[in-house]
């Protein structure tokens, strides 16, 4: 009876967007006929349930509604399919850019690192200071970042510098927190990762390489973890004055090129 009484309502409620004017005699005959036996219907659901006609049409209402969550929560596998075929749009970052942006970006990136190791080597060569570490791996992802995508939202001083010290100072916390509980190691990585992500979005200072940040902190092992809590100030504002300072000269040389397009 539901699923007779479902189909029946459905065509019901469909055929009452038909105008009289439209139809034609036949469909109007059939319109009827699907309400009568939708009326019907309704009336032995009620006889069976002991309850009113108005109760059943109410526990439809209340059925409809709850399918509308369902679909709106949950979507039907045919969704995933339909957003796994893309949207046939031509991506601009199939473009090779000019051999004269090719050039810069070398460059640029060529110095950032450059900069960075140097002072890892020499850091631990002249002295034995834990908390000497300016280059870790999250640093290869910021650089192809601000030099491939410099005019990115992504890119920005406010994003590279607060979005990596949020990324640090919670990968840090989370690593200080499990410190003695290697069983969580799982745990505080995930926390690390997915807590940074969040108050990124809240505080508009999204920054993909902040994610690696903030999971290279919470799982750190050997010297990385010696540094405990001046891993915000080295590597990571190091870090972020280094990128900043290289992208603002060297990704400025062209004048079609303009870095910041915002500052805050």
């Amino acid at each position: 009876w539901f699923g007779h009484l479902s189909c029946g309502c459905m065509s019901a409620t469909i055929s009452e967007d038909h105008k009289p004017d439209e139809a034609s005699g036949e469909e109007e005959s059939e319109i009827n006929m699907l309400r009568r036996e939708v009326k019907e219907l309704r009336e032995k659901l009620a006889l069976a349930q002991n309850v009113s006609v108005s109760e059943i049409i109410e526990q439809e209402e209340a059925r409809e509604e709850e399918m509308k969550k369902r679909r709106h929560y949950f979507p039907e596998l045919s969704y995933y399919v339909k957003c796994l075929k893309g949207q046939h749009v031509f991506n601009p970052n199939g473009e090779i850019p000019s051999w004269q942006n090719l050039l810069l970006c070398f460059v640029c990136g060529f110095l950032m690192i450059s900069t960075l190791a140097l002072i890892h080597q020499y850091a631990y060569s002249l002295t034995s200071d834990p908390q000497q570490v300016a280059l870790i791996p999250p640093w290869g992802a910021a650089t192809v970042l601000l030099c491939a995508a410099a005019g990115s939202p992504l890119a920005q001083p406010r994003n590279i510098f607060l979005g990596n010290i949020i990324a640090a100072i919670v990968g840090v916390s989370f690593q200080q927190i499990f410190k003695n509980v290697p069983e969580a190691f799982w745990l505080k990585c995930a926390l690390a990762v997915s807590i940074t992500v969040s108050l990124q979005q809240l505080t508009k200072s999204v920054h993909p390489p902040g994610g690696a940040v903030a999971l290279a902190a919470a799982s750190a092992e050997g010297r990385l973890l010696s540094v405990s809590w001046w891993y915000i100030l080295t590597p990571v504002t190091l870090g972020c004055v280094v990128f900043f300072l290289y992208t603002i000269f060297v990704m400025n040389i062209r004048t079609k090129t303009q870095y910041p397009r915002f500052w805050w």
